[in-house]
């Protein structure tokens, strides 16, 4: 019965189609079942089936209900629309139509296919308009043209069929999944019959997932493969580059972004600008004109600095950037003014590979003035610590040698070796070649530097007209598991003329004493207690009489250990042990081992305010001499102790602004010992060692008798500025009996020493001053004035120190004065003397006139040099010196 009535309907249905077929007002069912409700009008279909909106378009669903009296027909679940005219299919979870205004609304999981365009919109919301043909959609929209490649994603779109446009809205994303294109905007048109997508507002575009483009309304021809936009943009790559430009084109097929007014900053941070410029993405390859590039402030290690290139032209690739009429500066601008140094050059070429930067007929201009041309020239990048290549080269002239060139050449040989060749020519048939050569691995340091010279003879005795040196050191990391660290040192020192280093001015890091050399072999190592260090070493004093020139310290060690103590032996308890064995003046031999054991209490702090302290010292001393004055000539054995105290009493008195301390304090020292004869030893006593533990300053041996040193400080410190204005110190020696064996320079051995100050006088900024002296016990003659100061007011600054010695402290009296005077902000004057008062002699004047700024030192400097040593004569010399950062400093040898 039930198959009859669905069979009846069907064909009712049927007959109904086929009779009304020219009425459209009308929707017919195609169901299993259908209910009529409220009277008739409204009908639903609750077993799903298809409904018939006219002859092109029907609506499949599980669920169909339709409102006669508003028009409007609903339906849900797994709903497709099939609109045969228009080639449309609409995919949803619900679906709203309205007869009346042939308008369709969709929701959930929405899908629209325009299978004549190859067009499919996914979307939350769909509204379409069947008279209009225009399709509107909302939230998390998706457009894909499977025709173009096209994915066009955005919250709303509006999509017109009859004209193929598409317009988005709101977060709209633009696929091109053929020529990976992804464009991000607010709103986009998408002309789908011109190819053409435009966007308004913001636009991100992303290529390949390596470039990201942000600009605005862009203009993507899908046909032509071109994006461009007149607005601001710019432009990311993934390697940290970005691009920006005034206007932009870019073809997708080639890879080109071409821009108005470009800047790159690289990811080290340099500046590019190009008034126009073309950068090929495939080969990184950069064209532009008018470039100026600012590169790091950090880049040459000033940040003070600003440096920068400018030119007409630039090309640049992964191999090579080559820039036409280039000018290179590294001074801070200046507000348009001229800088004080360029280097301009008809073709700047940098070789990425070589990191060298190449100038072709170039001009270094000093304040806009030519100063130096090169034909070619050269240097590495400021990427490269270490490349081959010629250095500044010098010239100059000498009172001594004559004038010279010399034109040093750096060779790198590995990742761990280089030498430097330093060929020196003289006017005067006279050459000198000089080489340094460095290796570092990863435990040894190693430097060798030696030279030969050739054309000169000595004035006196040397009448060969060769010269030559050879030093040597290096340093090596023996890592032994006993030690925290150990290491091994090995030097070398040589030379065949005795005044050959200080005549021809050698330059070398091994080059520190020109009057003495130092051979040795040093090995050195601690840990948490203990330090100890071994050598055997040669010393050899140049100017000296053959036979008695060198001394020998074979071997040579010391050791120190802190003995932990426990807590009822409160204080520092140490061992010491060190050996020598010297030889010198030929046939002068002396061996000593000196042992000490060392105990130094804490402070011990009174109730009443006074402060103890002790120190206790056994001294162990085991010497042999040969042809000695020191040592006899048998073996001998000493054992020696001594015993210090030293009290103070300190006391502060608080003020407002300032503080007063003022501490006197007595040390007293006993020894049964007799020390060895000490007298003719050279050993000065001040405020700074007159308390000292060792104040006499030998190690093998202790002071013998009992004395009583007493003193005293006074000081006024500054509560606000930390620092003390004044101070001064006060202090002697008192002995119970005369020491003859004490050197007689001390003073020491006095019943009565000298008496012993310091004043020290600061103003913190424009003057300050310490005076040191020694007046003898009868306070009537003063022994030593040690007088020393500085003062600064404005741009003038003069320090200044004189010494003078008298009776038994010595001879010695000079003043020397050192003085500047800035000029300006740039210049300064500099001027600095030493005047020998105990031969009536000035030793030498350096006067310097000095420019400086961020990028430039300008110097003329004049000295005038009294010595005289052999061959080495009187000097009267001018000197200039140029140093430009970053390209290295200039100086002539003398130019008078």
């Amino acid at each position: 019965m039930k198959n009859r009535k669905i069979v009846s309907i069907f064909f009712v249905i049927f007959y109904l189609l086929l009779s009304n077929s020219s009425s459209s007002d009308e929707i017919y069912f195609e169901t299993p079942e259908i209910e009529t409700l409220e009277n008739g009008t409204l009908l639903k279909a609750p077993k799903g089936g298809k409904a018939i909106i006219d002859k092109f378009t029907e609506i499949l669903a599980d669920e169909i209900e339709y409102n006669k009296i508003s028009s409007i027909l609903t339906a849900n679940k797994n709903v497709e629309v099939i609109d045969s005219l228009k080639n449309i299919i609409i995919k949803a979870d619900e679906i709203e139509y309205n007869q009346i205004s042939s308008i369709l609304t969709a929701n959930k999981n929405v899908e629209v296919i325009d299978s004549l365009k190859n067009i499919i919109i996914k979307a939350d919301e769909i509204e379409y308009n069947q008279i209009s043909s225009i399709l509107t959609a909302n939230k998390n929209v998706e457009v894909i043209d499977s025709l173009k490649n096209i994915i066009i994603k955005a919250d709303e779109i509006e999509y017109n069929q009859i004209s193929s446009t598409l317009t988005a809205n709101k977060n709209v994303e633009v696929i091109d999944s053929l020529n990976e294109v992804f464009v991000n905007a607010n709103k986009v048109d998408y002309l789908k019959n011109e190819e053409k997508i435009l966007t308004q507002g913001k636009t991100e575009i992303n290529l390949e997932n390596k470039y990201l483009i942000n600009s605005s309304d862009i203009i993507f021809l899908k046909k032509e493969l071109k994006i461009y936009s007149n607005k601001n943009t710019s432009l990311k790559d993934d390697k940290e580059n970005f691009y920006s430009a005034g206007s932009f084109k870019y073809l997708i097929k080639d890879k080109l972004f071409r821009g108005k007014s470009i800047k790159l900053i690289s990811k080290e941070k340099d500046e590019y600008f190009f008034e126009d410029g073309m950068v090929d993405l495939k080969t990184k390859e950069i064209q532009g004109k008018n470039i100026e590039v600012n590169f790091n402030n950090t880049i040459f290690g000033n940040e003070q600095n600003d440096p920068r290139l400018k030119g007409n032209k630039i090309f640049s690739n992964q191999n090579k950037t080559i820039i036409s009429k280039g000018v290179f500066t590294t001074c801070k601008k200046r507000n348009n003014k001229c800088p004080p140094w360029v280097l301009e050059a008809k073709e700047v070429k940098h070789d990425k590979l070589k990191k060298t930067i190449y100038y072709k007929n170039a001009w270094l201009k000093i304040y806009n003035k030519p100063v130096l041309y090169f034909p070619k020239f050269f240097h590495p990048d400021p990427t490269v610590e270490r490349q081959s290549g010629f250095l500044i080269p010098q010239i100059g002239n000498s009172e001594n040698l004559g004038s010279s060139a010399y034109i040093p050449y750096f060779y790198v040989i590995s990742n761990s070796k280089d030498l430097t060749f330093k060929p020196r020519i003289f006017n005067s048939n006279k050459i000198s070649l000089q080489t340094e050569y460095r290796q570092v691995t990863k435990r040894t340091n190693n430097i060798l530097d030696f030279s030969i010279t050739k054309g000169h003879e000595s004035s006196l005795n040397d009448t060969s007209d060769t010269k030559s040196h050879f030093f040597s050191n290096s340093k090596m990391k023996l890592d032994f598991k006993n030690f925290s660290y150990s290491d091994l040192e090995i030097q070398l020192q040589k030379t065949s003329n005795d005044t050959y280093l200080k005549l021809f001015d050698l330059e070398s890091p091994l080059i520190t004493d020109v009057s003495t050399l130092n051979s040795f072999f040093k090995f050195y190592a601690n840990n948490e207690n203990s330090d100890f260090n071994a050598s055997f070493q040669v010393y050899e004093k140049l100017g000296s009489i053959s036979n008695d020139k060198y001394e020998f310290i074979l071997p040579n060690y010391n050791l120190t250990k802190t003995i932990k103590t426990n807590n009822n032996l409160k204080g520092n308890l140490s061992f010491n042990s060190s050996g020598a064995n010297y030889i010198y003046e030929t046939n002068v031999v002396e061996s000593q081992i000196v042992n000490d054991l060392s105990y130094q209490s804490e402070n011990k702090f009174l109730n009443s305010g006074i402060v103890n302290k002790y120190n206790i010292l056994f001294k162990n001393v085991n010497s042999n001499g040969k042809n000695s004055s020191k040592y006899r000539d048998k073996t001998q054995l000493e054992m020696l102790s001594s015993l210090i105290f030293e009290s103070s009493y300190p006391l502060m008195r608080e003020g407002i602004n300032f503080d007063n301390y003022f501490t006197p304090k007595l040390s007293l020292r006993y020894s049964p010992n007799k020390m060895r004869n000490l007298k003719n030893e050279k050993r000065k006593i001040d405020i700074n060692n007159i308390f000292a533990v060792n104040r006499i300053g030998f190690h093998d041996t202790v002071e013998p008798g009992q004395s009583l040193t007493i003193g005293t400080e006074y000081k006024k410190t500054s509560k606000k500025n930390d620092y003390i204005p004044i101070k001064f110190n006060l202090a002697t020696v008192f002995r119970d009996s005369a020491v003859e064996n004490m050197p007689l320079t001390s003073s020491l051995g006095n019943k009565s020493s000298d008496v012993i100050g310091g004043v020290s006088l600061s103003t913190k900024k424009k003057f300050s001053a310490d005076y040191n002296f020694a007046l003898d016990n009868n306070l009537d003659t003063l022994k030593y004035n040690d007088f020393s100061g500085s003062f600064s007011v404005n741009n003038f600054v003069t320090t200044f120190r004189y010494i003078e010695e008298n009776d038994n402290i010595g001879d010695e009296n000079y003043i020397q004065n050192d003085t500047s005077f800035k000029l300006n902000k740039n210049s300064s004057i500099l001027f600095s003397t030493r005047r020998n008062k105990k031969i009536d002699l000035t030793e030498y004047y350096n006067l310097i006139y000095q420019y400086k700024n961020d990028c430039l030192t300008a110097a003329i400097k004049y000295k005038k040099d009294f010595y005289v040593d052999n061959d080495i004569k009187p000097t009267e010399e001018i000197f200039f010196s140029l140093t430009i950062v970053p390209l290295g400093a200039y100086e002539t040898k003398s130019v008078k």
